[in-house]
């Protein structure tokens, strides 16, 4: 999970970044796993009780990713700034749903 504005930070920086001419591919991630039940009960924790409708697993189906921020961090200093609970609490405020103080 990363909130946009992270990475709009990073192709910004990308853009602004004079590289050599090889071609360079970043991965542009939290460096961070969480578990959905963990974004879940956070969204809890902000918002109250609501309904979760778990749907089977389909083929496909990425069970686990956790990226590895080594090569921008290295190529332009870029790492992501806004943590996973400022993330949910900015998005749960521009879908304007009511949080919990």
């Amino acid at each position: 999970m990363i909130y946009v504005t992270d990475v709009a930070e990073a192709l910004r920086m990308c853009a602004e970044t004079e590289l050599d001419k090889n071609f360079y591919a970043f991965n542009v991630g939290t460096a961070k796993a969480y578990k959905n039940n963990e974004i879940l009960q956070k969204m809890k924790d902000m918002v109250g009780e609501f309904e979760i409708h778990h749907a089977p697993d389909r083929p496909g189906d990425v069970k686990h990713t956790l990226l590895n921020i080594v090569n921008i961090a290295d190529a332009v200093g870029w790492k992501a700034q806004v943590t996973l609970d400022e993330g949910l609490r900015r998005t749960l405020e521009w879908w304007q749903i009511p949080l919990r103080n």
